[in-house]
């Protein structure tokens, strides 16, 4: 050691030197096309974050797809994931990681781009604002995974250290513990409330439009977020202006925001519509691709097709009769001589490049009729509401006849019948286990209650040396 540092020393002033080939980050931040790049870096790490089974663990650990006829186990429904590092327990680690590697560089963009940039200053401004969305994003998934009692209106268990300052190197002085989950929810609130008004309404083409952050996509969050904090008032307030955003337009019918790619050939790229009026956000996996394999990483890496995950025939067959949500939105895969089973069609390319979507119209219409029951009781817009998404849900001559005020015995039979359209139309896209937490219904019969939140990684708390403390129970 002691023979390291006079090395160091005396080559201090050749450290001092950036290589040719290296930008500082005062360099980076600077000119608008490198900054931009270390804006499209952030959003890129977003999307490992949120891709895989970061996404498909939320109805994975519900009945929703309990089923799964060529797996030993289903580890999310079960609770088969813990602290450490082996094979099954690894995924909760690589959650914790992706976000936090995430939030680093929308801080580096946060914190530092306003000192170096020598750029136009509105753009600038822009470019922090969609970082705070990005971080905002990253924390309430750190919060819905990881947050003790975070979805239960447990306010001030704990949720996860706050970091909002770019990493310079490990400095054990600068370790910090897990915030409450209040705290954490109002850095999520604050970020999102002061990014909106410097977000641009919208961009000059669809794919950035509906995969950056906008005013729009910023409201979507913040209307996620505060109903999963059960402030109905906010939520509200939040899905109004998704609505009356002129961008956002409910789809005729769903089939028309998911494309069948089940036929799509492995290594064929698949070019997927952005432009689809009711997509608010989603990673847009297709038009990224280069029609690279399935191992790529640029792909969402969701297993729908390649026979890991499946849904549950007893939760297909809660659907109504002739919904085209269960008779074509679910379609039929065999592998090898085993019976066929279903997938949806929202993730059905082998190529695994369908657009991941995190946000669409269809999502805020349920989230206000819902915020409006729970503000109001049994009333009609919740209702009318509703009926637009049930209806659309079937061809025009099968369309059963629509709810009334009278369909409902009480308040809480209109937000059962809600959240059980959200069950329905939102299958597959990761939010049941989440939708449950918060509503004080079990994730599935046999996972324990502790295990609603996940285990902090062992490593954390080793660093820390117990600064940063686990979750109860582990």
């Amino acid at each position: 050691m002691a023979i390291i540092m006079l090395l160091l020393t005396a080559c201090n002033k050749k450290l001092d030197i950036v290589p040719e080939d290296t930008l500082t980050e005062r360099q980076a931040l600077e000119k608008q096309a490198s900054a931009e790049g270390i804006l499209g870096d952030a959003y890129t790490k977003l999307f490992e974050a949120c891709r895989e089974q970061a996404y498909t663990m939320g109805d994975q650990s519900t009945e929703m797809m309990e089923f799964q006829p060529y797996l030993q186990h289903n580890r999310w429904y079960e609770g088969l994931y813990g602290p450490r590092t082996n094979e099954d327990e690894s995924m909760p680690i690589n959650f914790w990681a992706n976000n936090y590697k995430t939030i680093n560089l929308a801080n580096v963009v946060i914190n530092k781009l306003p000192a170096y940039g020598q750029f136009n200053r509105q753009l600038m401004q822009q470019y922090v604002a969609e970082a705070k969305f990005i971080r905002a994003f990253s924390y309430f998934n750190l919060l819905k995974y990881f947050g003790d009692g975070a979805l239960e209106g447990r306010m001030e268990g704990l949720g996860v250290p706050l970091r909002l300052e770019a990493y310079d190197g490990y400095d054990a002085s600068k370790n910090i513990p897990r915030s409450s989950n209040k705290k954490v929810y109002e850095q999520i609130l604050k970020d999102i409330d002061e990014a909106i008004p410097e977000l641009v309404v919208a961009f000059g083409n669809e794919v950035s439009t509906r995969s950056r952050a906008v005013k729009g996509s910023a409201n979507a969050l913040g209307a996620r977020v505060a109903l999963y904090m059960q402030n109905y008032e906010l939520a509200l307030k939040y899905s109004n202006e998704v609505l009356m955003n002129a961008n956002y337009v409910d789809a005729a019918s769903i089939l028309d925001v998911f494309a069948d790619n089940s036929g799509n050939e492995i290594g064929k790229q698949t070019k997927l519509n952005m432009a689809i009026p009711e997509l608010i956000f989603a990673f847009p996996v297709s038009h990224n691709n280069a029609g690279l394999n399935s191992g790529s990483s640029v792909n969402h890496g969701i297993d729908y097709i390649f026979g890991g995950i499946f849904f549950n025939p007893a939760f297909l067959s809660s659907y109504e009769s002739n919904d085209i949500r269960a008779n074509q939105l679910f379609i039929n895969v065999s592998f090898f001589s085993l019976p066929p089973v279903k997938i949806s069609r929202k993730f059905s390319d082998p190529n695994q490049t369908d657009n991941l979507v995190a946000f669409r119209r269809a999502e805020l219409v349920l989230t206000k009729a819902e915020a409006l029951a729970n503000i109001n009781g049994l009333n009609q817009q919740s209702v009318d509401l509703l009926n637009l998404i049930h209806q659309r849900s079937f061809v025009a001559s099968q369309r059963p006849v629509p709810y009334t005020m009278g369909s409902f015995g009480s308040k809480q039979a209109l937000i059962d019948a809600i959240l059980r359209e959200r069950s329905w139309e939102l299958a597959g896209e990761g939010q049941d286990r989440f939708d449950r937490m918060r509503t004080g219904r079990n994730v599935n019969p046999v996972l324990p209650r502790y295990k609603y939140a996940l285990p902090v990684p062992y490593k954390e708390i080793v660093i820390t040396g117990g600064l940063i403390e686990q979750n109860t129970g582990y």
